[in-house]
């Protein structure tokens, strides 16, 4: 669309009129509190304050962050806008995204009603609040103390939650423009690590860093970066030492049993002490230890491993793709098939549990795995499944042959303890 360069394009105009609006409000962002409360009753796809991108745009439980984001969006402007011909620019250089923004969003319904404004305001909003937000954690201890989001933790949880949504995304490129565009002179040169830096307290007890070979070109969202960041280590260790040939994986390996059942079989759970990727799992073949990270456990973890395992199952089905969240979950229910079981695995430290109870805990891990779907011939864990039940199946063989051999033995004096006593009879006669 050819950029409006001689007269005010009408968005410029509607953002400049609300943030005449915020120049008069004073509210004190009251709606902004009470939001763990809100977690526990909102749907786990759904975004809990913030809305980012078109689908849950307008939505009015979502409204005082709404605000917010204008408010952001006036810091940030007044650092690089000073009159209405720059934000017609900005506009006009959100509108040239368009069509690319139309085709990121294709699969979603919604967007053949929203119409060229609407989108560029969306886009330009609320891109610019993830930017500015991404900036400020990175400078927050020069923050002043009048920011709702930085006075309190409970907000940066709740904005982290929503921003790593399946649903609730916005593209990457779009973010990477308006980060470039709006880079001060002395500021981070890359949005990535900004992205991951804030992002990272969202994931259970693990630290999501910077993957050198990936590009802002080749990141599709900030989901998507999530999900690079936290596996590449374990897609890189991984290679082909971990799977078996693919003409006979369907022969040569089966998912293992319980970690009760493995305990009985003479299988050792242990904690890698190691600050390992969680996704490395590890089997001893000599010594018969199964080693595993730890697994830390709330009350939300459910909602990084269900999205991850959303944008896995929706977006990466190519087969060379990587699908360790999925994986893993699979991995870690065949452990898990009873509270029993939860609590083996705590006793060993391979999970860390901050819920009520041992039941509580398989619940969750059973809601989220009742949506994984597994390719038997890419499976990342196929060499351990293996290496595990041969070295049950040797055990319990050998427990069979002691036992024979035990039993043969007990048969063998118990007949010498009858021949003795048919004998001490006869000579007592």
């Amino acid at each position: 669309m050819p950029a409006r360069t001689k007269e005010q394009d009408p968005v410029a105009i509607r953002i400049n009129d609300r943030l005449d609006k915020l120049r008069s409000d004073s509210s004190s962002n009251r709606g902004l509190s009470g939001v763990h409360d809100r977690l526990h009753k909102v749907n786990p796809v759904e975004p809990v304050i913030l809305a980012v991108g078109p689908r849950f745009h307008g939505r009015r439980k979502l409204q005082e962050m709404e605000k917010q984001k204008f408010r952001y969006f006036k810091q940030l402007v007044e650092r690089n806008i000073n009159n209405m011909t720059g934000l017609n620019e900005y506009v006009n250089e959100i509108r040239g995204l368009e069509a690319r923004a139309r085709e990121f969003y294709q699969l979603d319904d919604q967007m053949a009603s929203i119409n060229s404004d609407d989108l560029a305001e969306i886009l330009l909003i609320d891109g610019c609040f993830i930017v500015e937000l991404l900036r400020k954690y990175k400078n927050r201890a020069q923050l002043r103390g009048d920011d709702p989001i930085f006075r309190l933790d409970q907000l940066r949880f709740v904005l982290r939650r929503d921003l790593i949504l399946l649903e609730n995304q916005l593209p990457f490129f779009v973010l990477d423009h308006l980060f470039r565009k709006t880079r001060g002179p002395g500021e981070e040169d890359h949005l990535i690590p900004l992205a991951l830096a804030f992002l990272e307290q969202i994931m259970p007890n693990q630290k999501l860093e910077v993957v050198n070979y990936i590009g802002s070109h080749e990141v599709k969202h900030l989901l998507g970066l999530v999900h690079s960041s936290w596996g590449h280590r374990f897609v890189q260790a991984l290679g082909e030492t971990n799977r078996v040939s693919q003409d006979d994986v369907e022969d040569i390996w089966e998912f293992i049993e319980s970690a009760t059942e493995l305990k009985e079989a003479g299988v050792e759970l242990k904690m890698m002490k190691s600050r390992s990727n969680l996704f490395s799992i590890q089997f001893n073949k000599k010594t018969g230890v199964l080693e595993m990270p730890c697994l830390c456990i709330g009350d939300y973890t459910q909602f990084p491993l269900r999205n991850l395992l959303a944008y896995e199952q929706d977006h990466l089905q190519a087969d060379d793709q990587p699908k360790y969240v999925g994986h893993y979950l699979a991995f870690i229910n065949c452990l898990v098939q009873s509270p029993k079981d939860v609590q083996l695995l705590r006793q060993k430290r391979v999970i860390e549990s901050w819920l009520g109870d041992d039941a509580a805990v398989y619940n969750m891990l059973k809601g989220v795995y009742r949506f994984v779907l597994i390719s038997a011939g890419n499976y990342s864990y196929s060499r351990v499944c293996m290496d595990v039940n041969h070295y049950c199946k040797r055990h319990r063989d050998d427990w069979m042959t002691k036992l024979k051999i035990g039993g043969g033995f007990l048969l063998f004096l118990t007949l010498v303890q009858t021949l003795f006593t048919i004998v001490s009879c006869f000579k007592g006669n």
